[in-house]
């Protein structure tokens, strides 16, 4: 049987390394080779089996763990597809070029490679340089595998990619991790969650359970926790936001962006991140209950027991309104913006409701060093379109200065089309003199309260400026 055919078709011996690129025989080793590969041995009978091998770098011989190579044996130097889920942006290969961590060399994985373009020569049969007609070389692109050499998070993370499809059913966990930020349910990670299996092989986290550690909530009903937090965030130092962060699946899907930026995209078409759809399914669960016995709820639970001096306030202060509505509402119009911000959809980037301007240059030379600095009234990722490019920024607190790069994301502009997105969290919008705008639209920018649209320095006009847009109720400066 072919050494692919034996992988893919899962021998006992395979294990789950069924995704191979290359297999070829080595026969001179190295101590270099042996650094960048992981070798397999094909006995008499046929299988495979890995080689837990101690490479000695004074001579050129291997020694196997269950004894010496055996007569009719082949070392085969095996590299691996950079095989991965859906939605996984592989590390590239520079990031490979100065590798830090433990060195592999001695440990029997599996090694995986990044691709790295190498442009040379192309030759004929008889490696002879091939030239155009007009005397040109001719030259052509391949790609080559590059392995990992130490155990990198790069490393890790390519390893676990080439398998866990064999072992999870990955669209769930990608969910889990997203809903469970959605909501900052800190309880979630592993204690309240239920992992299932309908093949007996592939398991899921489609069981929902305990939601109370939601929207702000700790697990004794104290709003704790406030909109924007992250899953592997700390709080008060070192405290983890969320409970059993260093969970392997938990930092596994972490590093997924791509794969969570589409699914959150996908889902948010279909208003599954909707606060407006939530807090309305929240409420209309609530008046299921007859307002007499939620008035008998707060008397018993909250207001009874701090009368009586049982509590002191400790009761009282989880009564939040009774229902909790106000809480939910703060939370829940304040999150969806956030991590709308982060993934870059929905109400955060949405160019009808966006601050739209046309820029020019009317200076003798382009500043290229220009900024154009902008506060949001929460924290969040700013995001603009620029001359047809999308730029994010980095996360942002309340009252961070986000310098937009202009000057150095586009050549001197003439009426270009600029969007900054998520208006209606934009607090100050500065030093608009600089790029001379034709128009400026901010009437969605409603917690606008501080405004620079031309300058006080001798001689500045803007001849482009044609309409200045405003529907600013807070607006405080201009």
């Amino acid at each position: 049987m072919a050494f692919n055919e034996w992988m893919v078709n899962s021998n006992p011996k395979a294990g789950n390394d069924a995704h191979i690129l290359k297999a070829t025989v080595v026969s001179n080793i190295t101590a270099d080779t042996y650094k960048k590969n992981v070798y397999f041995i094909k006995n008499a009978d046929n299988y495979y089996e890995k080689a837990v091998a101690d490479f000695n770098e004074a001579e050129t011989y291997y020694n196997i763990s269950a004894g010496v190579q055996q007569d009719g044996d082949e070392l085969i130097n095996v590299i691996f597809d950079n095989y991965t889920y859906k939605g996984f942006d592989p590390p590239g290969y520079e990031g490979q070029a100065n590798p830090t961590g433990i060195s592999l060399k001695g440990v029997v994985e599996t090694t995986f490679g990044t691709t790295k373009t190498i442009s040379e020569p192309k030759t004929d049969d008889n490696g002879n340089i091939a030239m155009d007609a007009s005397g040109n070389v001719i030259m052509e692109t391949r790609t080559e595998i590059v392995p990992y050499t130490h155990d990198t998070y790069e490393y890790r993370m390519a390893k676990m990619l080439s398998e866990c499809e064999d072992h999870l059913v990955m669209d769930s966990i990608v969910y889990h991790y997203l809903f469970i930020q959605r909501h900052t349910m800190v309880d979630n990670v592993a204690k309240n969650t239920f992992w299932s299996t309908e093949d007996g092989v592939h398991w899921d986290l489609t069981k929902d359970y305990d939601n109370d550690t939601a929207d702000g909530n700790n697990n004794t009903g104290y709003l704790t926790f406030t909109y924007g937090l992250e899953c592997l965030d700390k709080i008060n130092g070192d405290e983890d936001v969320f409970n059993a962060s260093p969970s392997v699946w938990f930092n596994f899907v972490h590093g997924l962006k791509k794969a969570q930026k589409d699914l959150y995209e996908k889902l948010e078409a279909k208003k599954a991140w909707s606060a407006s759809e939530y807090l309305a399914e929240c409420k209309r669960h609530q008046d299921k209950i007859p307002e007499r016995c939620w008035i008998e709820d707060y008397m018993r639970k909250y207001i009874r027991p701090y009368r009586l001096g049982l509590d002191d306030d400790k009761y009282l202060k989880r009564l939040e309104g009774g229902k909790k509505t106000h809480q939910r509402d703060a939370f829940e119009t304040y999150q969806e913006f956030y991590l709308n911000s982060k993934y870059i959809v929905g109400n955060a980037f949405n160019e009808s409701t966006a601050i739209d301007m046309r820029l020019n240059n009317l200076a003798a030379t382009w500043d290229t060093s220009y900024v154009l600095p902008v506060t949001f009234y929460i924290d969040c990722y700013g995001s603009l379109k620029l001359g047809g490019r999308t730029i994010q920024s980095d996360r942002l607190k309340r009252g961070d200065v986000w310098n937009i790069p202009v000057g150095s994301s586009i050549g001197s502009p003439s009426d270009a089309t600029c969007y900054i997105y998520g208006s209606s969290m934009i607090q100050t919008l500065d030093k608009l003199d600089k790029i001379y705008p034709t128009y400026i639209k901010l009437i969605d920018s409603r917690k606008l309260r501080e405004l620079s649209v031309g300058s006080s320095e001798t001689g500045y006009y803007n001849s482009k400026l044609e309409t200045l847009s405003l529907n600013n109720p807070m607006l405080q400066k201009v």
